[in-house]
């Protein structure tokens, strides 16, 4: 039995990832383009058209409605065109399928990666089957979007694998000059391939250093031919990551080109944190991500607005739990670099270092302990540092089975039941992607705070009709973040739109006081201000907002509106062909009688 493990285990693993993915994901195939999909995937004007040239020299929302040229994913983008191409339509049937295939490819790739750190079949086994099943990977496999996510994790780990074959590897024989050639370009473009799929990625050239640094630096000195060598091997990764370099920067027309952090998303940009404060939160989130990691019970699709509590202190209990959940891993990753026993090469405590740096690496850039994360806090960002966690979790497992021999049996059929369970569970949560209403009702159950899901709700309600909902809605995220301008001129405008306008007024004039260059809240204060009679103070709220913003078109007309209202009729027919300029052609007669008018008021007129 032991001969055939061992001999058939690659298929044995690809036979249970498979039926366990199938099991945890195949009811969500059927489930709509939401989110970030829809803009991305099913009305990106870029992946229908599928020019290759336009996708590598665009940013990533290039032909969409959202204008943020830091991102740059063009293997993301081609996977999307290829679909397109085959499909004719949008089809988020065959996304979602695709999405699922590449996560389980990941998982396998995961499990080749094991066996070659020196993992016994059963432990890479595991490790797959622990990646595949675990909950916090839902939101990167069923939203479509997080096709990226899933890139990048298969091509970092096919690149790490791939390098393994350039040269001789846990004290083997080197392989033949070709095959160790053909391995380092074959990395190179795996490398090239992860850069493209996501920004995480940035993460693999430290990953290929490390790698080299636990598993094949020799015991014993290493010769100039060694370094020389071994430089060679690693020479195409580094051109790829310098091809990739080049391409974004003419692509975003920048270098570096961090990315741009709205305010509600990261509370370490929306309290503007510095110095113990912003450490603290960030260990603070490291916490919640190890909560998550160990017990997934409910999961959301966000986490923005205040659901990310804010720290002063790293000794706190949120901070003092973050800092030793990261340093013990930290621990684990630097063992085999600290102290090299002269013993073989790929032991446990190799395998488990690497582990460690896989999850360690890409946590430092997503995880606010670097720069602030553009998504603040969210399960997606763990897919990569997922790989690790599930090897070291696997490794922890193995290693309980190894002090209780006579129990393996039994170990064995309750890791088969918590691995099915799980994916049942991951099964039942990812009823949330079914629909806008699951996602957000489902998301505010794991993060009550979340301000994009309050305000998801409350536009849902509104348009359909439920209007003391839709104001529940949006109280409740201005109650949650007092001191969110964005809050308040959100619950400012719709109490606008009901007429509630003294309850309109103090909202909307908190906004602005927390917040005075937002100028949509200037615009919708001004325009309550007109419609009570106090045309002054309302002027003075509308020409900021324009200051603010020239082309809030709503602000322009509302202004035209009052000028030609208290007999400024020249001044009104020129702030209504600026609005017909942009947009509103309903205006144009408007702005001819503003002109007729001022014609006709004017001196010999």
């Amino acid at each position: 039995m032991g001969r055939f493990w061992q001999r058939h285990s690659l298929a044995l693993a690809a036979i249970a990832v498979l039926l366990l993915g199938g099991l945890a994901y195949l009811p969500s195939l059927g489930y709509p383009y939401l989110q970030d999909a829809v803009s991305a995937v099913a009305g990106n004007p870029v992946v229908e058209r599928g020019d290759l040239v336009e996708i590598f020299t665009s940013d990533y929302w290039k032909g969409t409605r959202w204008d943020a040229r830091h991102l740059y994913r063009p293997v993301t983008v081609v996977s999307f065109a290829l679909e397109r191409a085959l499909t004719g339509d949008p089809d988020p049937l065959v996304s979602r399928l695709v999405n699922l295939l590449l996560h389980q490819l990941v998982a396998l790739v995961l499990f080749a990666y094991a066996r070659r750190l020196g993992a016994r079949p059963a432990l890479a086994l595991t490790a797959a089957a622990l990646f595949t099943v675990h909950p916090l990977a839902l939101q990167a496999v069923v939203n479509v979007a997080g096709r990226s996510d899933l890139l990048a994790a298969l091509f970092t780990l096919l690149a790490l694998l791939a390098l393994t074959r350039t040269g001789a590897w846990r004290g083997g024989d080197p392989p033949a000059p070709r095959i160790a050639r053909a391995a380092a370009w074959c990395a190179a473009a795996a490398a090239f391939l992860a850069l493209g799929a996501k920004e995480i990625a940035i993460a693999l050239p430290l990953l290929v250093l490390l790698q080299e640094g636990v598993v094949r630096l020799p015991r014993r000195g290493p010769g100039a031919a060694w370094w020389i060598d071994r430089a060679a091997s690693l020479a195409p990764v580094v051109l790829a990551t310098l091809a990739w370099l080049l391409l974004r920067t003419r692509a975003i027309g920048v270098f570096p080109g961090l990315q741009e952090i709205p305010p509600e998303d990261n509370v370490i940009v929306q309290f503007d944190l510095h110095g113990w404060s912003r450490l603290a939160t960030a260990l603070g989130m490291a916490a919640r991500y190890a909560g998550l990691l160990v017990f997934p019970a409910r999961l959301s699709a966000d986490y923005s607005g205040t659901e990310i509590a804010v720290h002063d202190s790293p000794l706190a209990a949120a901070p003092l739990s973050g800092l030793l959940f990261l340093g013990g891993l930290l621990v684990v990753a630097l063992v085999p670099l600290v102290a090299r026993p002269p013993r073989a090469a790929g032991t446990a405590r190799e395998t488990g270092a690497m582990a460690a740096w896989i999850f360690l690496v890409p946590y430092a850039i997503v995880g606010n302990l670097i720069v602030p994360s553009a998504a603040g806090f969210a399960e997606r960002l763990l897919y990569l540092p997922l790989l690790g966690f599930s090897l070291l979790a696997a490794l922890a497992l193995h290693r309980v089975a190894a002090w209780f021999p006579s129990a393996k049996p039994a170990l064995a059929i309750g890791l088969v039941a918590a691995l099915a369970g799980t994916a049942l569970h991951t099964r039942a949560q990812a009823r949330m992607w079914r629909s806008p209403r699951d996602l957000f009702e489902r998301s505010l159950l794991a993060a009550p705070r979340s301000a994009r899901f309050h305000i998801g709700l409350a536009h849902l309600h509104r348009r359909e009709g439920d209007l003391d909902a839709a104001r529940s809605h949006f109280e409740a995220n201005a109650h949650d973040a007092p001191h969110d301008a964005g809050a308040w001129s959100d619950l400012g405008i719709f109490l606008a739109g009901i007429g509630a306008d003294a309850q309109a007024e103090a909202a909307l004039t908190r906004a602005v006081r927390l917040d005075p260059r937002r100028g949509e809240a200037h615009a919708h204060l001004g325009r309550l201000l007109r419609r009570s009679g106090r045309a002054d103070e309302a002027e003075r709220a509308l020409r900021r907002a324009l200051l603010l913003r020239p082309d809030l078109v709503l602000a322009a007309a509302e202004l035209g509106q009052l000028l030609f209202d208290s007999g400024r009729y020249a001044e009104a027919a020129h702030v209504f062909r600026g609005c017909v300029l942009l947009g509103r052609t309903d205006l144009r007669e408007m702005a001819e009688r503003a002109e007729t008018l001022a014609l006709a008021h004017a001196p010999g007129g």
